[in-house]
């Protein structure tokens, strides 16, 4: 039986994980897509969280066939800021773009409202209270149910917080970065302003782009052709090295755990306060073994060795 909890500081109840979907529809087809939206809602997964700029678009469209039926069983949450066209006015966070960008995505989502619309990014051109005052409108309007950001620093967080609250406008719910046993920057930087205010904190690429999901990454080897590493260039940063060696050392502990790296590598993420993990799954069995995640329990032990092994900050 999932347990659910609430989404920061608001009354929306939410499971312990979400499902990332960034690489439905390029990645993973249709048939694969729909199959996996099936069984997450029949184990209880429905949290969902995609873009307007994954798959050009083709993210939100693959959801839109998935919701039919039982919009009102999913947490559907999505962003905007990426550029969708040479025009000037079709990126950002002005009022214009957010405008005519929520309209494309109700469209392809085939609904009326999003649950949590986010930024994707911060806009450093256009006034926060300009953005801040879209997102209010469309609250107001029925449209989205709560707002987010994400990828912003401690100080973009408070001063969204801080100027939507001095102008009486609706103020985000939630942070989305990345948080990974390898990559731990936000710790120090974003996550003490998230629990202040009372937001929820989604951590994306908590497998550190596939690193630790497996055996397929091993030190002084190729990278895998094909892997999400080669394709995201995650084996060009600095920090790619002394990671595989984490890595291998976590993949030890975790097995004298009796449990997957990936499962103890979730749950680490999730023992954090306020965070929930977005898992990328892209097959049913990738659901079940992350599931397994909320079984294992994390000890002091299990936190001491991360922090020998990547300590905040040294790695990302």
């Amino acid at each position: 039986m999932m347990e659910y909890t609430s989404l920061g500081c608001t009354g929306l109840m939410v499971p312990p994980l979400c499902l990332g979907t960034g690489f439905w529809s390029t990645h993973t087809g249709v048939p694969e897509a729909l199959e996996v939206m099936d069984h997450a809602l029949e184990v209880g997964l429905n949290f969902w969280d995609t873009a307007d700029s994954y798959a050009s678009g083709g993210s939100e469209s693959v959801i839109g066939q998935g919701l039919k039926g039982r919009r009102q069983r999913v947490v559907l949450a999505t962003k905007v800021h990426t550029r969708v066209a040479a025009d000037p006015n079709k990126a950002g966070l002005s009022r214009t773009h957010i405008m005519r960008q929520v309209e494309a995505s109700l469209g392809r989502l085939k609904t009326d409202y999003i649950d949590l619309y986010q930024m994707h990014r911060p806009d450093h051109q256009t006034p926060v209270e300009e953005t801040l005052r879209a997102f209010d409108d469309l609250v107001s309007q029925g449209k989205v149910r709560y707002i987010g950001s994400s990828n912003f620093s401690g100080a973009q967080l408070v001063e969204t917080e801080w100027k939507g609250e001095a102008n009486g406008f609706v103020v985000p719910s939630t942070e989305q970065s990345p948080l990974s046993l390898i990559r731990r920057g936000v710790e120090s930087g974003v996550l003490p302003w998230c629990r202040k205010y009372g937001l929820a904190f989604l951590a994306y690429s908590p497998l550190a782009r596939g690193i630790l999901a497996g055996k397929k990454y091993r030190p002084n080897q190729p990278v895998p052709k094909g892997s999400l590493v080669e394709e995201m260039g995650a084996h060009t940063e600095p920090w790619y090295p002394e990671a595989l060696r984490v890595m291998e050392r976590l993949e030890s502990h975790s097995q004298a755990k009796e449990c997957s790296l990936s499962q103890f590598s979730l749950a680490w993420v999730a023992a954090q306060e306020s965070v929930i993990p977005i898992m990328g799954a892209r097959t049913i069995e990738q659901i079940d073994d992350n599931l397994g995640a909320l079984e294992v329990e994390i000890t002091a032990e299990d936190l001491a060795l991360v922090d020998e092994l990547s300590p905040i900050g040294v790695l990302g």
